[in-house]
């Protein structure tokens, strides 16, 4: 779901911690919902149109400023990072006893 908001007030957002204050006159902003579900979704992290989080379920999601990927899948993920088009995140395996590490880096045709 998309909207698109004026603001002409300042305008402070609060991230995972993160104070940014934006005093811009008749900034247009544009919002995007990228999850609708019914529980939390963990703390985004965002790098340029890249957007990735780790829901209930511990299953790591990239959003790249088109659509939306799941990118585990019974891969416990958690505290999901990205950097340009790599997301990286520490999980177990299937109920393994140790924790491994992943990425995921998709071809550049992709992007």
């Amino acid at each position: 779901m998309k909207s698109n908001r004026i603001f002409s007030i300042t305008l402070a957002v609060v991230m995972s911690g993160f104070l940014a204050v934006n005093s811009a006159h008749a900034t247009t902003w544009t919002v995007t919902q990228l999850t609708d579900n019914s529980y939390d979704d963990g703390p985004p992290q965002v790098y340029g149109s890249n957007v990735v989080w780790e829901d209930e379920n511990m299953q790591i999601f990239l959003y790249d400023g088109n659509s939306t990927t799941q990118l585990t899948n019974n891969t416990y993920g958690e505290d999901p990072q990205v950097s340009g088009s790599n997301v990286v995140w520490y999980g177990q395996k299937n109920g393994a006893a140790a924790s491994d590490f992943y990425k995921h880096a998709p071809s550049l045709s992709n992007y």
